[in-house]
Parts: structure tokens; C-alpha cells; sequence
């Protein structure tokens, strides 16, 4: 050990000595000593293996933006990614917070920040690094700007956007407006949840975990009643946006609003020569609309707020899910009251 302690220092005198060496040296000595071989990984294999595990402890929404926030961060890092994850320092996760906060809002980019910060603490506790870089690196204020207030759709804007969908769409669409429900928790729907003689559907909400079961309006039977119903029961009722991501769901919704008149076109990133990189903007109108719309016309049909809370699975401090039981009766009572929008759109 003496032996290889000279020889280092001889070759650091002489100028030629790299981390590397370093490294594997410290790592021998660490083994010749304990008999315990130095936990190493680099970057992408930490991150990579760190966001494969997310994949079994949170909701595929959480599991995929993690994915996309450790694969943004070792594109960032490029070549550097391949060393060793001790070696990341502080003025490289500020320039990758800096180049971050050019695309997203100061509170996307600080969310990130959290989230990595809390990937390389879990390095240290592996033991595959020996300090948090991330925890060095400050968030960002928030910046003033207009922000954008997500909306309820008008009856003739839903009439305009159920003419243009068909197919699969026309059932989410429907869905999303009688039930309120998130885009990620009608695509993930399986026909096992839905009893059309009781006229009920099932949902157990991947944001809260919340077992909502919902009676289901005309319009959602009527369509129900026209789909194709596979042999198994555990069949997702949308299997081609099952089978896609959250952003592309999103995306094909916001395609629909376009055909609608009811939003831009889609930037195209190869015509804008930004790239994809590019700060996207808000806009007001997008799938989440429908869950303000199911609120504003159950209260338009007076309802409730107790009731219409319970249809939509909001929360409040004053009104609590535990404690408060509305019979079903009541519900059905409330989503009856709703009005037919597919009356004047039927194709």
C-alpha cells in the first residue's frame, strides 16, 4: 500500500496525475483495508435505474415526468454524463437550472430542481455519492407574468368540439364533461370499471387515490351503447390513448380544439427553428376545461357545491370526504339535471 501511496505521489510531482487514478487508487486502499469494494455509478446509469424504480413507487403521470426531467438532465450534461456521479458539481446544475429556466415557468423549473435534488439524495444514502450538488443550488424567484386561468367551456364551444370528435375522442370527451374526471384517469379506464345496467362508472383517481363512483348521463350511455365492447373485461375502453403518454393525449385533444376554433394552431418546432427546447405557451383552453365545465353546469343546474364536490372528487378543508355521505340517489338526481349537449351534434 506504501508502495502505491509513492507512486501516486510521484506521478501527481510530475504533473500526470488524473482523477481517474485517483479514484481507482483510493478505491484499492478502501478495499485493501475493509475488504468492501467502493459503490460507483455513473450519471446516466444512477438516474437511469433511479427513474426505473419511480416507475414502481408513484403514478404513471409522476413515474413518466421524472423520466423526462433525468433524461433533460443528462442530455444537458452530454459526454459528462458517462462519469462518475461524484463528479457533478454545483456550477453544472446551476447552468442546467439557468438553461431550464429559459423554457419553463421559475415554478416548473424550481419542481425540477426539487426532484433531482431529491434523486442525488438518494445517491447519497446508496452511498454512490459523497455530497449533493443539487444541494447547493438555489431556486429561482418567481417571476411576474400573466398568468394563464383555466376556464369552463360554453355549451356551444362543447357543441362545436363534439361535431369535429369522433371515434374514441368523442367517448373521452364525453366522459371528461359528465364526469369531470382528468384526461389520465378516463384514457386509463377499463371496462371492468363501467356497469352500464346500473348505469355506474368507477374511478380510482391516480392523483388522490379517491374511489369515486360516478352515475353516468344519457349521453355517455348512449355512447357506451354504441361501442365495441371486447371479450375481456379488463379491456381499456380507449386502448389507442391508453397506449399513449399523458403529452400525446394532450396533444390530440388540443388538435381537436384547433379543428373546434377554439385554439392556434399548433406550433410547429421545425418551422419555428427553436426547437423543441423552446419556452412553450399557456393556453387557456385545454382538457382540464371540461373538469370546470362539469362543475359550472352542475352548479347552473342547482346543484350543490356539497353534491357537485363529491361528483368531481375535490377536497376542501370545510368538506371532508370521510365525513360526509351523499347517498347515490342524490348523485344521479344531480348528473339527470345536467343538460344533453349532443342533441343539436348528432352525426
Amino acid at each position: 500500500m506504501l508502495a502505491t501511496w509513492e507512486k501516486v505521489s510521484s506521478r501527481a510531482r510530475a504533473g500526470v496525475l488524473t482523477e481517474e487514478q485517483v479514484r481507482r487508487v483510493a478505491a484499492d486502499m478502501f478495499f485493501r483495508a475493509t475488504g468492501d469494494t467502493v459503490k460507483r455509478a455513473t450519471v446516466q446509469e444512477f438516474l437511469e435505474g433511479w427513474a426505473k424504480r419511480k416507475e414502481l413507487e408513484v403514478a404513471d403521470a409522476s413515474a413518466g415526468e421524472y423520466r423526462r426531467i433525468a433524461e433533460g438532465f443528462i442530455e444537458h450534461l452530454r459526454g459528462r454524463a458517462e462519469k462518475d456521479i461524484s463528479q457533478v458539481t454545483p456550477a453544472q446544475v446551476t447552468a442546467w437550472r439557468d438553461l431550464t429556466a429559459g423554457r419553463v415557468s421559475a415554478g416548473t423549473c424550481n419542481k425540477y430542481l426539487k426532484i433531482l435534488r431529491g434523486a442525488w439524495n438518494q445517491a447519497l444514502r446508496e452511498g454512490v455519492a459523497a455530497s449533493n450538488p443539487f444541494a447547493a443550488v438555489r431556486t429561482l424567484k418567481a417571476r411576474q407574468s400573466f398568468k394563464t386561468t383555466r376556464r369552463a367551456f360554453t355549451l356551444d364551444e362543447m357543441r362545436r368540439i363534439l361535431k369535429v370528435a369522433d371515434g374514441e375522442w368523442l367517448g373521452i370527451i364525453l366522459f371528461g364533461l359528465y364526469t369531470g374526471q382528468r384526461l389520465s384517469d378516463i384514457t386509463g379506464l377499463a371496462w371492468n370499471q363501467i356497469d352500464p345496467a346500473e348505469g355506474v362508472v368507477r374511478f380510482v383517481t391516480a392523483k388522490t387515490g379517491a374511489v369515486l363512483d360516478i352515475p353516468l348521463a344519457a349521453p355517455v350511455l348512449d355512447w357506451i351503447g354504441k361501442a365495441r365492447v371486447p371479450k375481456s373485461a379488463h379491456a381499456p375502453v380507449f386502448p389507442t390513448a391508453e397506449a399513449s403518454t399523458v403529452s400525446q393525449n394532450s396533444k390530440a385533444f388540443a388538435k381537436i380544439l384547433v379543428a373546434a376554433g377554439l385554439r392556434k394552431e399548433l406550433p410547429n418546432h421545425k418551422g419555428t427553428g427553436r426547437g423543441r427546447s423552446a419556452k412553450r405557451e399557456a393556453s387557456e383552453v385545454t382538457f382540464h376545461c371540461l373538469r370546470h365545465t362539469a362543475t359550472s353546469l352542475l352548479k347552473n343546474a342547482g346543484v350543490s357545491d356539497v353534491v357537485a364536490m363529491e361528483i368531481i372528487g375535490h377536497k376542501t378543508e370545510a368538506i371532508s370526504r370521510a365525513y360526509t355521505h351523499i347517498e347515490q340517489k342524490t348523485i344521479k338526481r344531480a348528473i339527470d339535471a345536467l343538460p344533453d349537449v349532443t342533441k343539436a351534434v348528432r352525426k
